[in-house]
C-alpha cells in the first residue's frame, strides 16, 4: 500500500512538474522504486535475510517428513525376497544387521526399540533410513 501511494505521488508530482516524457517517467519509477527498495533493505534486511532462513528450514523439515513417510511406506511393503536381498547387501558391505558398522553396540541391545518413549521401530525401516542408497541400489521405488 506504502508502494503503491508512494508511486501515485511521485507519478502526479512528475506531471505537475512537466515530466511529460514516457522515457523520463520510466527512469523516475526506477530509481525511486531502487530507492525504496534500498531503504527496505536497509530497515529491514535482517528480518527479511530471518525470514528467509525461517522459509528453506520449513522447506527442508517438510522435505525431510516427506522422506521418512517415504522411507516408512517402501519398509511397510516390501517382500521377503526383497528383505533377503537387503540382508545380503548388508552382509556384503560388512554391516550388521542394522546396516550400522558391525562393531556398533546400541543401549538395551537393538536400535530398534527406543527405551526413553516406549517406541519400536520396523528393521527395515532403520535400515533404510540409515542407508537410503538401498532404496536406488535395490529398485525399491516401484
Amino acid at each position: 500500500m506504502k508502494k503503491i501511494f508512494i508511486f501515485l505521488f511521485v507519478f502526479s508530482f512528475l506531471s505537475l512538474t512537466g515530466c511529460f516524457s514516457l522515457q523520463k517517467l520510466d527512469q523516475q519509477v526506477l530509481k525511486t522504486n531502487q530507492e525504496l527498495s534500498d531503504k527496505l533493505q536497509q530497515e529491514h534486511g535482517e528480518e527479511i535475510l530471518n525470514k528467509q532462513v525461517e522459509l528453506k528450514d520449513k522447506a527442508k523439515a517438510t522435505a525431510g517428513d516427506v522422506a521418512e513417510k517415504t522411507i516408512s511406506f517402501i519398509a511397510k511393503s516390501l517382500t521377503d525376497s526383497v528383505k533377503k536381498e537387503i540382508d545380503n547387501w548388508l552382509e556384503k558391505k560388512g554391516l550388521n544387521q542394522y546396516g550400522d558398522p558391525a562393531d556398533t553396540v546400541y543401549a538395551g541391545g537393538s536400535p530398534l526399540f527406543d527405551e526413553t518413549s516406549g517406541e519400536s521401530k520396523d528393521k527395515y525401516e532403520y535400515i533404510l533410513e540409515k542407508n537410503p542408497e538401498l532404496i536406488d541400489e535395490l529398485n525399491l521405488k516401484n
